[in-house]
């Protein structure tokens, strides 16, 4: 099945660029009005950093991971597991080397709509996010210069893997049914289109597909009759044969390495994982992550939990979201960049507020591409 979807220019929502002075609302002129693909970045381009005025500790700019995230920022809106009415979708690219923020852009925000779980083009030219209202989900696209386009109805946890040739997400049947389904997606005139869909699973019972660097292998979540009795499986798309990554604990919400060497998941807030040696999977283990510290801004927290990781610019970061536990329960959430210890090593929220000259904020969940 052959599905086709455009994605439409139209006046960027808001860009903040280190050392431009605020934020501006760029209208397009007829001129203006090319493929989205032929703009690239636009004010985003990493070639002109060095003419930002933005350099830090006065080291030269190095290298940059664009992050896509969702969040509200100097609202009362809310953004964490159990309350995400306030997300909206941002992008910022960073300098994963000096950790500063060095541009950031709001590509969708629609009140009583929430926007989370990004997925991104390596080359940036569009992005992908659940998009619900209720218990209905839809996936959209938007580009950095953009319009919102629905792509795919009743579809979620979107994943574009890391070449950009291939798009998996969870296919919604109602009724906590689900399917994985990978399929090809390519950019043609500035137009999204997507292949025929592969089906990876069919039990009505998947879903979080995570396609590996090398697209042979896709990880998904099957779920159990109970919480915490799903599993974490790899599909191999060549021999189809399934590996269990995982027992039955809920392991959950897994991340991969760039290199496609090291894989973990979640059971609650204790991430579990292998490594892959060229030929077999390690021991399923402990990922090693130290406890989370308690920063300043969540002083009055029971404890601090990490949630929905991401490698993040290297082998090396991680994206993590900072989930702020009282009384057994999350009742807030930031991001935070960390190292493969756990060691954090910025607060890209508070980064974020500093650079926009928000107020306080909340985020849950975002993706990372390479730095360079």
């Amino acid at each position: 099945m052959l599905r086709n979807n455009s994605v439409f220019v139209v006046p960027l929502l808001c860009t903040l660029v280190a050392g431009s002075g605020g934020c501006s609302e760029k209208g397009l002129s007829p001129a203006d009005s090319m493929p989205v693909s032929d703009r690239g970045l636009l004010s985003s381009d990493v070639a002109d950093l060095g003419d930002r005025g933005h350099t830090g500790d006065g080291g030269a700019p190095g290298k940059i991971s664009r992050i896509v995230f969702s969040g509200t920022f100097g609202t009362t809106a809310n953004c964490y597991k159990f309350d995400m009415t306030g997300c909206d979708l941002f992008v910022a690219e960073y300098d994963l080397a000096h950790q500063r923020v060095v541009s950031v852009t709001k590509l969708a925000g629609k009140e009583g709509l929430e926007e989370s779980f990004p997925a991104q083009d390596p080359k940036g030219r569009f992005f992908l996010y659940d998009q619900r209202k209720g218990n209905t989900h839809n996936i959209y696209s938007t580009a950095i210069d953009g319009t919102p386009t629905k792509l795919l109805p009743n579809a979620k946890q979107v994943y574009i893997s890391s070449d950009g040739s291939l798009v998996g997400y969870t296919e919604d049947l109602g009724g906590s049914k689900f399917n994985v389904v990978i399929r090809p997606i390519s950019f043609l005139n500035g137009t999204i289109v997507l292949g025929d869909e592969e089906f990876i699973s069919s039990d009505q019972e998947s879903k979080e597909p995570i396609i590996f660097p090398g697209n042979n292998t896709v990880a998904y979540y099957r779920q159990g009759a109970e919480p915490l009795t799903g599993q974490t499986l790899l599909f191999d798309r060549t021999t189809k044969a399934l590996f269990e990554f995982s027992p039955t604990n809920g392991c959950s919400h897994g991340t991969v390495s760039y290199d496609g060497l090291t894989f973990f998941c979640d059971v609650t807030s204790d991430p579990k994982g292998r490594t892959f040696d060229g030929s077999s999977w390690s021991a399923y283990k402990p990922f090693p992550l130290s406890d989370a510290e308690k920063p300043d801004y969540f002083s009055d927290c029971d404890s601090v939990s990490y949630g929905h990781t991401e490698y993040c610019g290297d082998n090396d970061h991680l994206l993590t979201t900072l989930g702020c536990i009282k009384n057994g329960q999350s009742v807030a959430a930031k991001l935070a960049i960390i190292t493969n210890t756990g060691k954090v090593v910025a607060h890209f929220n508070q980064q974020i507020e500093s650079f926009m000259g928000a107020g306080d904020s909340q985020s849950r969940g975002g993706v990372c591409t390479w730095a360079e």
